[in-house]
C-alpha cells in the first residue's frame, strides 16, 4: 500500500504539466540571463571611459535584484497549489516583468542604447498589466470559491477598470516601440506609467477593501490574516516608493536623481508579502525567517529613505555663502543620526504589528487557559489540546505523552474523561491506521497507545519543527529534496495533512501534539510553527512540573507499596518463619508492580522457588533452578524489546516479558534471588530501579532476622532443655552425695573422736572406706562440673576409633587398673570429638575409681552404626560398678549425636555398650 501510494506521488511530480512548467521557467531564466550579460558587455562598453565606482555597483545590484525578482515569482509559481496555479502565474509574469525591467535597467539610462530602453519599457508596462490582472482574481485567493464567484459578480465595473487598464498598458507598450525611432519615448512613458500606476492602485485598493470587508463581516480569521499581508506589505512598500519617486519631483534637486534601480526597490517588499501571503499554507520553515528578513528590508530602505530626506533637505536649505553652515549641517546629521536610531528601534514593533498582530491574540488565548490551570499532567494535557483548538479553529487535537513505565506514548487524557472524545477518537484512529501501514513498524500501535519503539520518533526526536503525516509516512528514498523539501506537498490520502509536533523537555521527546486537518483543503505551514512553539514555550515548564510531579508520586506510591510488607511486620510481635516472611514481601511487591514475584532460596545443591505471587507469565517454568554462575549472582533490568548483550546463564533466548533480576546477598554469601515479572512491557526508570534493589535489600534483611530470630529460638529451646537435664542431673546428684557424705561425716567423725582408742586395723579399714567415699565424691562433683560447662554446636567429624581410645587411654594415668582395647584400625566413626571423648573419660574414670578391675574395649558394626563394648571385670567382687547416677545424662548426651547406651550386667562382669553412627567415607569391611 505504501509502496503504491510513493509511486502515485512520483508521478504527479513529474507530470506533464509540472514538466511544462518547468521548461517555461527555464526558458524565461535564459532570457534574463541572455538580457543580464548583452546588458553588461554594451554596458562596460560605453562606460570604458568612465572611472566612478558607482555605475558598476549600480549594475550589480540591478542584476541582483532582477535574479531575486525571478526566483519569487519561479517558486510562488511551482510549489503553489494546483488549485491556485492560474492565479500564481499572473504573479509570475509580474514577478517576470519587473526581473526584465532591472536586468535592462543599466544600459537603457543611456541614451544611445534604445533596445534596452524598450524593454525597460515593456518590462513596466507588462508588470502593471499582469498585477491588474492578478489582483482582479485577487478573491479566488483569499476566499472561498463560491464567494470569490459571487464577489466578480457582484460588481461588473472591475471588468472595465481591468479591460481599461489592457487597453493602456497595450498601448503604452507600442507607442514606446513606435517613438523609440525618434528619441520622443520618455515623456510618453512617463504620463502612461502615471495613468497606469493609478489604475493599479485604485484596483488594488478596491481589491482589498472588499475582500477585507467580506472576511469581517463572515469572521474569516485565517483570509483576514493573510489580507492583513497584503495590505501591510502594499502600504509599506508603496509609501517608499512614493518617498523615492514624487519626493524628487516635488523639491528641486541641484544634482541628478536617484536611478531607478534604487527608487522601485520598495516594491520588493510588496511582492515578497504578496508571495509569502500566496504560498502563507505551504512553506514549511518557521516565520521567524520571514520575520528577520522583514525586519532587515525595512530597517535598510528606512535608513535609505531617512539618508535621501535628509539630503534633500541640506541641498535645498543650506547655502555655501550661510554663514551658519556648519550648525544646519550639524543639525542635518542630528536629525539623520536620531531618525536612524528610531528606525533602527520600531522597525521590528512595526512589522510586529503589521504582519503578526494575530500572535499578540495567540498569547492571550494561552495566558487566560494558564490563569485557570492546576498542576497535574491530565489537567495540562486538557489546557493544551482547548488552546490548540481555540488557536487553529479545529475540532480534532490529540494530545500523546510519555510513559515511561511502560514504554508507550499514550494519549492524554483518556478518551472517556473528554467531552470532545468523539472528535479525538476519530483522529487517534486515523493517525493509528496511518502509522499502522508503515512497512518499518514491527510493534503493534493501538487506539491510545503508540509503543516508543515506533519508526517515527526517530524522526521526530531529531526534527526541527513539526511535521507532517505525510512527511513521516514517506519512504526517505522517495521524500522530496531541494526546494521542495520547504513546500507543503500534495496530498491526496485522507490524514495526510495531519500535524505532528515533537514535545521536547531538556533535550528530550516527551510527547507529541497532534492537530487534525483543517477544513477547506487548507494545510499547516509557517505561521503555524511558530504558533506551535509558542504554545510549546507556554505550556513546556507546566508539564515538566506536572510530569514530575506525576513521577515523584508514581515513587512515592511504589514506595509505599513495597514497604508495606516491613512496616506490617515491625507492627506485628509474632514470629514469622521464612516462608511467611518471603510470602508477605512478594505479596507486595507483586501488587506494586502489577506483576508476580518470585523468592529463590538455596536447597540442596540448587535453588528452590519457595514462593510465587501474582499474576504474570513464569520465566522458569519448573520449581527448581540449577546452580548459578558467577556472572548470574549481579543485577539485571530486563527490557521486553530492548537489544541486550548480557543475561543470566540460563536464558538461551531473550524472554519476551520484561523482568527484574535481583540477587540477595548475606554479608558474602550467596542467599537467594528475587525475580520480578511484568504483565506488559515495561521500562525501568533509575529511581525504580533503586527503589526495587532498596527493597531487595530490604526482604535480605529481614529474612536474615527470621533467620537469626529462629537460631535463637532454638538455642533457647536447647538451653531450656539442657536446664532442665541440669536441674534432674542436679537431684540425681544430690540424692546420690547424701549417703556418701553421711558416710564421709560419719567416718571423719568416729575417726576424729575414736582414731586413739580403735585398733589400728579398724582404723585403717575406716581411712581405706572414706577415702574409697571421697572418690566417689569427687568424681561426681568433676562429673557435674563439666557437665555444667557451656558447650560449643555439635559439630560432626570423622574420627578414626583406634586413634581416639588410644588417646583416652593415655589420659587415664592409671597403674592400678588394667584397661586395653581390640578395636581395628579401620574403623571410623562420624561424631562430635569433644563430646565423646567428655563421655568416655567419665564412664573410664568412674570404673577405674573404685576398685582394680580389668577393662577392655571391643567393637563391633552394623551397617550403620559401630558399637563400643566396654567390658569390666572386678578382682576381689563379683559385682560391676554402676553407672545409675549418670546413666540419664550420658545417654542424652549421646542422642544429640545420635547414638545410644546400653548397659547390660553379666555374671561375671558389666558390659556397657556405647552405639555411633558410622562414618559414610569408609564403609567397614565385613568380617
Amino acid at each position: 500500500m505504501q509502496a503504491s501510494f510513493t509511486r502515485d506521488r512520483q508521478r504527479k511530480k513529474t507530470s506533464p504539466q509540472q514538466i511544462r512548467r518547468w521548461i517555461f521557467v527555464g526558458i524565461a531564466s535564459i532570457v534574463i540571463v541572455a538580457i543580464i550579460i548583452a546588458n553588461s558587455i554594451t554596458y562596460f562598453t560605453d562606460s570604458r571611459g568612465n572611472t566612478s565606482l558607482i555605475s558598476p555597483l549600480l549594475f550589480i545590484f540591478a542584476s541582483i535584484i532582477s535574479i531575486m525578482f525571478l526566483i519569487l515569482g519561479s517558486l510562488t509559481w511551482l510549489y503553489t497549489s494546483h488549485k491556485q496555479k492560474k492565479i500564481t502565474f499572473y504573479f509570475f509574469c509580474v514577478c517576470y516583468s519587473i526581473s526584465l525591467t532591472f536586468a535592462a535597467e543599466a544600459a537603457a539610462t543611456n541614451n544611445s542604447n534604445i533596445f534596452f530602453s524598450d524593454i525597460t519599457s515593456f518590462g513596466s508596462c507588462s508588470s502593471i498589466a499582469a498585477l491588474v490582472i492578478f489582483f482582479y482574481h485577487f478573491p479566488d485567493l483569499t476566499l472561498p470559491a463560491q464567494s470569490a464567484v459571487r464577489q466578480r459578480q457582484r460588481i461588473p465595473w472591475r471588468g472595465i477598470i481591468l479591460f481599461c487598464s489592457h487597453i493602456v498598458g497595450t498601448a503604452t507598450i507600442f507607442t514606446s516601440l513606435a517613438f523609440s525611432l525618434t528619441g520622443q519615448t520618455y515623456e510618453i512613458l512617463r504620463s502612461t506609467i502615471i495613468v497606469n500606476v493609478t489604475i493599479m492602485t485604485m484596483n488594488i485598493v478596491l481589491r482589498i477593501s472588499h475582500s477585507w470587508f467580506y472576511c469581517m463581516q463572515h469572521e474569516l480569521r485565517q483570509q483576514l490574516q493573510q489580507l492583513r499581508w497584503i495590505a501591510s506589505g502594499f502600504i509599506l512598500g508603496s509609501s517608499l516608493f512614493w518617498i523615492f519617486t514624487l519626493l524628487p519631483q516635488l523639491v528641486p534637486m541641484p544634482y541628478a536623481p536617484l536611478p531607478g534601480e534604487l527608487t522601485t526597490l520598495p516594491i520588493i517588499i510588496f511582492l515578497f508579502t504578496l508571495g509569502v501571503a500566496v504560498l502563507r499554507y505551504q512553506l514549511l520553515i518557521f516565520t521567524i525567517y520571514i520575520r528577520k528578513s522583514l525586519i532587515f528590508a525595512v530597517r535598510a530602505l528606512g535608513y535609505m529613505a531617512v539618508i535621501y530626506c535628509c539630503l534633500l533637505i541640506s541641498s535645498n536649505s543650506v547655502q555655501k555663502n550661510d554663514p551658519h553652515v556648519l550648525l544646519k549641517y550639524g543639525l542635518v546629521l542630528s536629525i539623520t543620526l536620531v531618525c536612524s536610531l528610531a528606525i533602527w528601534r520600531l522597525a521590528e514593533p512595526c512589522v510586529d504589528f503589521f504582519f503578526f498582530r494575530e500572535r499578540r491574540r495567540y498569547r492571550q488565548i494561552f495566558d487566560q487557559s494558564l490563569y485557570s490551570s492546576q498542576i497535574s499532567v491530565d489537567d495540562i494535557a486538557r489546557i493544551m489540546t482547548t488552546m490548540a483548538v481555540e488557536a487553529f479553529e479545529i475540532p480534532q487535537v490529540c494530545l500523546y505523552l510519555l510513559e515511561e513505565t511502560r514504554s508507550v506514548y499514550r494519549l492524554t487524557p483518556d478518551l472517556l474523561d473528554e467531552k470532545r472524545a468523539f472528535n479525538r477518537e476519530q483522529l487517534a484512529q486515523l493517525l493509528m491506521q496511518r502509522l499502522g501501514s508503515i512497512e518499518a513498524a514491527s510493534t503493534a500501535t493501538t487506539g491510545q497507545e503508540i509503543d516508543i519503539a515506533h519508526p517515527i520518533f526517530k524522526q521526530l526526536a531529531v526534527a526541527i519543527r513539526p511535521l507532517l503525516l505525510q512527511e513521516i509516512t514517506t519512504d526517505s528514498a522517495n521524500r522530496p529534496a531541494g526546494i521542495s523539501r520547504y513546500i507543503t506537498p500534495d496530498g491526496d490520502r485522507e490524514g495526510d495533512h495531519i500535524l505532528l509536533a515533537p514535545i521536547f523537555i531538556q533535550k528530550r521527546l516527551v510527547g507529541i501534539l497532534v492537530l487534525g486537518e483543517r477544513d477547506g483543503e487548507r494545510s499547516y505551514a509557517s505561521e503555524d510553527f511558530d504558533i506551535i512553539a509558542l504554545l510549546l514555550k507556554r505550556i513546556s515548564p507546566l508539564l515538566e512540573t506536572a510530569l514530575l510531579t506525576a513521577r515523584a508520586n508514581q515513587q512515592k506510591a511504589l514506595l509505599n507499596n513495597l514497604y508495606s510488607a516491613s512496616s506490617a511486620s515491625g507492627k506485628s510481635y509474632t514470629v514469622s518463619t521464612i516462608e511467611q516472611t518471603a510470602r508477605r514481601y512478594a505479596q507486595s511487591v507483586a501488587a506494586a508492580i502489577a506483576g508476580r514475584a518470585e523468592v529463590w532460596l538455596p536447597q540442596d545443591q540448587g535453588y528452590h522457588c519457595f514462593v510465587s505471587e501474582g499474576h504474570a507469565p513464569r520465566l522458569i517454568e519448573t520449581m527448581e533452578m540449577p546452580p548459578l554462575q558467577a556472572e548470574d549472582w549481579q543485577t539485571y533490568f530486563f527490557e521486553a524489546g530492548s537489544d541486550v548483550t548480557h543475561l543470566p546463564s540460563f536464558f538461551i533466548f531473550p524472554p519476551e516479558t520484561s523482568f527484574a533480576w535481583l540477587p540477595l546477598h548475606y554479608g558474602a554469601q550467596r542467599a537467594g534471588i528475587l525475580l520480578l515479572t511484568y504483565i506488559q512491557p515495561h521500562s525501568f526508570v533509575p529511581e525504580e530501579r533503586h527503589a526495587l534493589q532498596m527493597f531487595a535489600r530490604s526482604l535480605q534483611a529481614a529474612l536474615d532476622n527470621v533467620r537469626m530470630v529462629n537460631d535463637l529460638q532454638q538455642a533457647y529451646k536447647k538451653q531450656q532443655e539442657l536446664d532442665h537435664l541440669k536441674d534432674r542431673f542436679i537431684d540425681t546428684v544430690t540424692q546420690q552425695l547424701r549417703i556418701p557424705l553421711k558416710r564421709l561425716d560419719e567416718y571423719v567423725e568416729t575417726i576424729e573422736h575414736y582414731h586413739t582408742t580403735l585398733p589400728a586395723a579398724e582404723r585403717g579399714k575406716l581411712i581405706r572406706q572414706a577415702y574409697k567415699t571421697s572418690g566417689d565424691l569427687s568424681i561426681m562433683l568433676d562429673t557435674l562440673f563439666n557437665v555444667s560447662q557451656p558447650r560449643q554446636e555439635i559439630a560432626l567429624r570423622t574420627v578414626a576409633l583406634s586413634t581416639f581410645v588410644d588417646t583416652i587411654i593415655s589420659s587415664l594415668h592409671t597403674t592400678q587398673h588394667k584397661v586395653s582395647h581390640e578395636i581395628p584400625e579401620h574403623m571410623q566413626v562420624s561424631t562430635d570429638v569433644f563430646l565423646l571423648r567428655q563421655i568416655c573419660t567419665s564412664i573410664l574414670k568412674r570404673i577405674t575409681s573404685q576398685q582394680e578391675y580389668t577393662v577392655c574395649l571391643r567393637a563391633s558394626h552394623s551397617f550403620t552404626h559401630v558399637f563400643i563394648h566396654i567390658d569390666c571385670s572386678g578382682a576381689q567382687e563379683k559385682s560391676a560398678p554402676r553407672l545409675t547416677f549418670s546413666q540419664s545424662l550420658i545417654k542424652s548426651l549421646l542422642q544429640e549425636i545420635d547414638g545410644s547406651l546400653e548397659i547390660t550386667p553379666q555374671a561375671e562382669y558389666e558390659r556397657i555398650t556405647i552405639g555411633l553412627p558410622m562414618a559414610q567415607e569408609a564403609p567397614l569391611k565385613t568380617s
